[in-house]
């Protein structure tokens, strides 16, 4: 609730993103909205650090999350919002898509 007044974002603005929405068409808002529901876990390095997830997560969440680092940490051109962002949608549609 916190990061929602934070960000000047409410419940239904959240839910209203579509799950496949293009980073660039997600209002800047949500995407530092997703950063802040998650800062515990960022590192030094601006990226998700899995030491700070710890058990946190569970096991599943812990391996989804390790795919989406491989898949996102590397892209340059991001700002902190956008990764947080494509983390936390990567991580919802690996959960969504887990057998």
């Amino acid at each position: 609730e916190d990061c929602l007044k934070l960000h000047n974002v409410t419940q239904e603005q959240v839910e209203a993103v579509p799950l496949h929405a293009n980073v660039d068409e997600v209002p800047f808002n949500i995407k530092c909205y997703t950063r802040c529901l998650i800062h515990d876990y960022f590192g030094s390095d601006g990226k998700i650090d899995l030491q700070l997830v710890g058990n946190k997560a569970n096991a599943q969440e812990q391996r989804i999350f390790a795919e989406c680092k491989q898949q996102n940490d590397d892209i340059t051109d991001l700002d902190k919002c956008d990764y947080a962002y494509l983390m936390l949608r990567c991580l919802f549609l690996g959960k969504e898509n887990a057998p």
